[in-house]
């Protein structure tokens, strides 16, 4: 197991690495694919040519089996898992041929498929050819796309239209949701934002940070929350984006600008939203997620870099003092392009799983007390 310095706090994390030559690590998916109970890892990489995932032993288990999905692959860059035809077993959509100039991007998004053992091949089936397709989350019972760019614009300026779609359906046809963000959206999120039962979507681009509420009839209705940074464009707006709950109050965790170098608190005020720079120092901000790591009920939001200091770290909102403090996770070396939280061993505790980029590694870290 490649070391790693951990750094003793409040909440203890003991990381075990699953893999070390995941170059180009991009994305960790939690997802159960052999329906054991328990959740897998799918690690993507874009600078490999297959797409792989890890059996999880279980508790006590040490071993997490590792299984190619596909392989023959350009450029993945995102996957995503919905049983789409009710059989019983997830389908993936998979991002492919990727390039962040969309004049070289093909943007191929394929729909994958498992026999009865998912440790063998999966079947593709290519669905789409949307240029630099890039996000994939699910929400309302679809699979949604946020591609980077619009297909005619070029960096750095980026100026145009991108087009989010979904995919729906057990022929997943794509439809359009939105056209409203612009230069390049980098962030997609999922969440019941308002409480109503529907999963509503948030988008971080050059724009800022939006709100796209989830209607009865399917439709979205799209509201800007807050521009994020004020910089000019290109260097406007937001990069990825998570909401945290802490009791009855809601704070949007971001990282800012593109690729950027601020962690941002957003706490809501009314109708608004206040914006607040805890970290200013990120290489490469390019993870961030919430997750309740100490069992009180209230979310802390967990954040990182994919370059330079590869520190992973978390904010804890203070409820006494109301305000946020930054503790350090993992100090030392995975450069965290993604990572995901879930009980992994079902001991009762969020674990985390991150994947780097510059270090080509998938770790997992577990939540010891």
């Amino acid at each position: 197991m490649t070391s790693l310095v951990l750094l003793l706090l409040a909440q203890h994390f003991e990381p075990r690495t699953l893999a070390s030559d995941l170059k180009g690590g991009y994305q960790v998916l939690a997802v159960d694919l052999n329906r054991d109970g328990r959740l897998d890892l799918i690690g993507l990489a874009q600078a490999m040519d297959r797409l792989d995932w890890f059996e999880n032993p279980g508790a006590g288990g040490t071993v997490w089996r590792r299984h190619t999905l596909l392989s023959g692959l350009n450029q993945p860059i995102n996957v995503a898992a919905l049983d789409l035809d009710g059989d019983g077993k997830m389908e993936l959509l998979l991002a492919h041929e990727f390039s962040s100039a969309p004049g070289r991007s093909k943007g191929i998004v394929s729909l994958l498929r498992s026999g009865e053992d998912p440790r063998q091949a999966w079947t593709r089936r290519d669905i789409d050819a949307l240029p630099t397709s890039h996000r994939l989350k699910v929400a309302g019972g679809c699979f949604i796309n946020a591609p980077l760019a619009n297909a005619q614009t070029s960096p750095p300026e980026y100026r145009g239209a991108i087009p989010l779609v979904a995919y729906c359906g057990p022929d997943a046809q794509r439809r359009v949701l939105n056209e409203e963000d612009s230069g390049v959206m980098h962030g997609l999120n999922t969440d019941d934002f308002n409480g109503d039962g529907r999963t509503d979507l948030l988008t971080a681009s050059f724009n800022g940070i939006a709100l796209l509420t989830a209607g009865k009839n399917g439709k979205y209705r799209r509201r800007l929350l807050h521009a994020g940074n004020a910089q000019p464009w290109p260097k406007s707006g937001s990069s990825d984006v998570a909401v945290a709950r802490t009791g009855k109050k809601k704070f949007l965790g971001a990282i800012e600008p593109w690729h950027g170098h601020e962690f941002v608190i957003y706490t809501q005020q009314g109708k608004s939203w206040k914006r607040e720079v805890l970290e200013a120092g990120l290489s490469e901000g390019h993870t961030v997620l919430a997750a309740d790591l100490d069992g009180d009920g209230a979310e802390e939001i967990v954040y990182g870099s994919r370059k330079g200091q590869v520190t992973l770290r978390y904010a804890r909102y203070d409820r006494g003092r109301r305000e946020w403090k930054t503790t350090t996770i993992l100090d030392g070396p995975i450069a965290t392009s993604s990572c995901v939280s879930a009980d992994f061993n079902q001991d009762g505790r969020k674990d985390l799983a991150c994947i780097g980029g510059a270090t080509q590694n998938l770790v997992v870290l577990t939540n010891r007390p």
